[in-house]
């Protein structure tokens, strides 16, 4: 009886255990303040073509490198709820159904660790069919308006390795968006025609920046090249710089599931 006893003891006692360890497992972790402060769902706005499908997450931002996922216990949702988009509550996979109409948008919620901090990104959904200007174009090539010359590029250049970012709700950033060596040339809006083949990027910062249009052609599906108008006068002795030669990064949320 005594062994029995025993059996029964250590049994019970190795259960409790490991209900305990799993009770501890599911317990959020503490997460540094900071941390938390500055967690958001990446990117924002999610722009999502109809048929697609695409993991979010939450991140916090690194002096000098990419985006860091948050390690904790998220909960997802989107409120209101809106036809035809849905997201998994565990995993953070926005679904867009096929018939979704572009120009519709939700919010994604991503309530962190039981509601220590709650965030929210909105999502955008559209035909990157109608905009071949859209995604990440990391410029490859500077075409000099003089190859003869020597190139002394001023601290506001573009430079190559650097991002020409369209978004699908025609905003648009050139820069380098992280590393020690980020940093950002223009900020603004952007419209663009196909038929003249001419985009104009309107600035929001810098603020003194005039508004400047471009010539956009689509060498391939994955290739474009931006050149400036011909310029006269004082502006032409001065021009170095006619245009660029930029590749497609195409973004993750894009692919078709």
């Amino acid at each position: 009886m005594r062994n029995v006893f025993l059996v029964k003891t250590v049994f019970i006692g190795s259960m409790l255990f490991l209900a305990g360890a799993f009770a501890l497992s599911q317990t959020p972790k503490k997460i540094d303040s900071w941390v938390i402060n500055n967690a958001q769902i990446g990117p924002n706005p999610i722009e999502m073509g109809p048929g697609t499908s695409y993991s979010a997450r939450v991140e916090y931002p690194n002096p000098d490198g990419p985006m860091s996922p948050l390690n904790a216990k998220i909960a997802w949702s989107i409120s209101p709820v809106v036809k035809g988009i849905t997201v998994d509550a565990a995993s953070g996979k926005i679904t867009v159904a096929a018939g979704v109409p572009a120009g519709t948008t939700a919010i994604v919620r991503a309530d962190i660790n039981d509601g220590l901090r709650k965030v929210s990104a909105k999502i955008l959904v559209f035909n990157p069919a109608d905009n071949p200007l859209y995604g990440d174009w990391i410029v490859q090539k500077i075409l000099l308006c003089d190859e003869s010359k020597p190139y002394t590029p001023p601290g506001t250049a573009i430079r190559v390795g650097e991002h020409w970012r369209f978004y699908g709700d025609r905003k648009v950033y050139i820069g380098k968006p992280m590393g020690i060596a980020a940093t950002t040339r223009l900020i603004g809006d952007y419209q663009f025609d196909l038929k003249s083949g001419m985009v104009k990027l309107v600035p929001t910062w810098p603020k003194s920046k005039p508004a400047e249009e471009w010539k956009f052609e689509m060498v391939d599906a994955q290739t474009m090249k931006l050149t400036l108008p011909p310029m006269t006068g004082e502006n032409a002795e001065k021009a170095q710089v006619c245009g660029y030669v930029v590749t497609r990064n195409a973004p993750a949320y894009l692919k078709p599931r």
